[in-house]
């Protein structure tokens, strides 16, 4: 009998062998993020899911953070968005404690390591938010001293279809570990921010010129935002649907935005590919 589903949760450059044969066994999927290293890579992942009549999807877990969750819900009280602003900082030696950080993925080009890869959640939320990114410029920079071969922060500006431009920020340098988001609406502002990792504090407020109100705030359990992935995708495969869920083709949305990222620091903006 076939497999019901496997989970992909290695390093990013082992992500595409393994869920082929994940796929070519009969499986449903949900692989880990980046969903590959290549847009080639990813591209023919999704298509051959497709094509066997598989299920794929990606392991997005910063979309079922309360903090998201509460800027998605949100976006009803702020008018018309126009531009947002997001942000992801944590210092890498620190990351895994124990652990000699130069001995991981996220710190070897070669694994697919960067905080461009690594920190892939900003542009796969921002893209389930406001659309398609049409446009992205860029800056990356190895700018620390940790004696890593991949960049530890990058800027980038995103520009969606549906006409709303983004700012992102990412880095391995900050010692004290900051994410967050704010939404600029023609009506109000949403601003969401989560400080620490354990505990981890979010607040989530909207602010017109009346004043701020908190729309909701408390304490993150680092393991419910993967738990309630995976119960959506428990559910999803018991035959129900999950539009939180991240596919394998939104998997490969937020992979070409990376990669343009990527790119994008030589100097000009790129639009990524397949997006006009």
């Amino acid at each position: 009998s076939r497999p019901l589903a496997i989970i992909v949760a290695t390093p990013h450059a082992e992500h595409v062998p393994i869920a082929r044969r994940a796929l070519a066994a009969g499986a449903d999927v949900l692989v880990e993020k980046p969903i590959a290293l290549s847009q080639e890579d990813a591209d023919a992942l999704v298509d051959e899911a497709a094509a066997r009549g598989r299920r794929l999807y990606v392991a997005c877990n910063m979309r079922f953070h309360p903090g998201i969750a509460a800027l998605r819900d949100g976006m009803k009280l702020i008018g018309r968005p126009i531009f947002a602003r997001a942000m992801y900082g944590s210092y890498l030696p620190e990351m895994r404690p124990g652990v000699d950080f130069r001995v991981v993925y996220s710190a070897q080009r070669a694994r697919g390591g960067g905080v461009v890869l690594d920190s892939i959640h900003e542009f796969d939320y921002l893209i389930s938010l406001f659309g398609p990114v049409t446009r992205v410029s860029a800056d990356i920079a190895t700018a620390g001293d940790l004696g890593i071969d991949v960049e530890d922060h990058a800027v980038s500006m995103l520009r969606h279809a549906s006409g709303v431009r983004a700012n992102v920020h990412l880095d391995f340098l900050r010692r004290a570990k900051l994410r967050g988001c704010e939404i600029v609406g023609s009506d109000a502002t949403l601003d969401w921010t989560s400080f620490g990792k354990r505990p981890e504090r979010f607040e989530v407020t909207r602010s017109d010129a009346d004043g701020r109100v908190t729309l909701s705030s408390g304490e993150v359990d680092p393991n419910a935002p993967y738990l309630a992935m995976l119960a959506a995708f428990r559910d999803v495969l018991k035959g129900g649907s999950n539009p939180i869920l991240a596919t394998g083709a939104e998997g490969a949305e937020a992979l070409a935005v990376a990669l343009a990222v990527h790119r994008a620091a030589g100097g000009s903006p790129v639009i990524p590919r397949g997006l006009t």
